[in-house]
């Protein structure tokens, strides 16, 4: 429930000073979150005894399909079975714990569906997970040795592979976002419920569920981005020009160019996705009348060729008469 008040204070917060203008479109994001946490392991062989989770995450939201992203999560996991059969039962041997756990990440945002409101995703990340198990009196289970196999150290980090599928919702008037995501932390260690050894299972894994709000950290730079694209279109032209691929065009149509990528400018992506469909069947139709006119124009030929064919042959006949 704290979690859930923080989100939302979050957001209104945000909401209130929001602008209504049109804005340059968001370049990175700021994702605060809170998730509620299922353990699976020696202890629990399904994902239940649920904890909680508060993360913070950036990442870029320039691309249409991939964009990088880092995250640092802060939590915990419990477990407990009191009737647990250990393979071998060390001399005292724990059935519950909770582990407290930090964890720093980086990954991908793979977006299956990106538009002006809906983004759908797959986000795979590998992670660095720091944990802390402790018995039912809140004391540390790496300093009780004889809770596990004789000689068995309790580590203390782990490499993680955390997957996550996802939604985000934008509001359009201000860029602000509210999200969802399920997906499993995939630690490579069994050591998270201090069981090792001597557990009947494999590793330990925890399945998240997680409840996001996004705000806007920085946007792009609508004037720097233009002078970049412009000088890239220059040097294109110029190659091309060297090249003999490119005639020199005439100040009329520069102008026309100009009136078309400004009025591209102010268009929201979602349209210049649509202008740019109508543009790719306006060509294709154009293609098509052209393939059809040489059609036309080689059958008129070869129909004008078997009548001078026939023609001369009906004059051989006349002389031959």
């Amino acid at each position: 429930m704290k979690i859930n008040t923080v989100l939302l204070f979050v957001f209104f917060a945000t909401s209130a000073f929001a602008q209504v203008k049109e804005k340059p479109p968001v370049d990175l994001y700021l994702q605060v979150s809170g998730s509620m946490n299922a353990y699976k392991g020696d202890l629990n062989p399904a994902y239940q005894k649920w904890s909680s989770a508060f993360h913070l995450g950036v990442f870029s939201n320039r691309s249409r399909w991939i964009n990088p992203m880092a995250s640092l999560s802060f939590g915990s996991l419990t477990g407990q079975k009191t009737d647990y059969n250990y393979l071998a039962a060390p001399p005292r041997p724990n059935t519950f714990f909770k582990t407290n756990f930090a964890q720093l990440s980086v990954g991908l945002r793979l977006n299956f569906i990106k538009s002006d409101f809906l983004t759908i995703y797959l986000n795979p990340n590998i992670g660095v997970m720091r944990f802390t198990p402790r018995d039912i009196r809140n004391q540390k289970l790496a300093d009780q040795p004889e809770t596990r196999a004789l000689g068995e150290t309790l580590p203390a980090t782990s490499v993680t592979f955390p997957v996550n599928l996802g939604a985000m919702y934008r509001f359009k008037a201000s860029d602000i976002g509210i999200g969802v995501e399920v997906g499993l932390l995939n630690p490579m260690t069994k050591y998270l419920d201090n069981i090792g050894e001597y557990g009947n299972g494999g590793r330990d894994n925890s399945m998240q569920i997680k409840l996001s709000v996004y705000v806007p950290l920085t946007r792009v730079d609508a004037e720097a981005e233009r002078k970049k694209q412009a000088e890239r279109d220059a040097r294109r032209e110029k190659w091309l020009k060297s090249k003999g691929l490119l005639k020199e065009k005439s100040a009329q149509e520069k102008q026309e160019t100009e009136k078309v990528k400004t009025a591209q400018k102010k268009l929201t992506p979602a349209q210049r996705k649509r202008q740019k469909a109508k543009e790719k069947a306006a060509r294709e139709k154009e293609k098509n009348a052209a393939k059809k006119a040489k059609v036309l124009e080689k059958k008129k030929k070869e129909s004008e060729q078997k009548k001078k064919k026939a023609q001369e042959e009906k004059n051989k006949k006349t002389k031959a008469n």
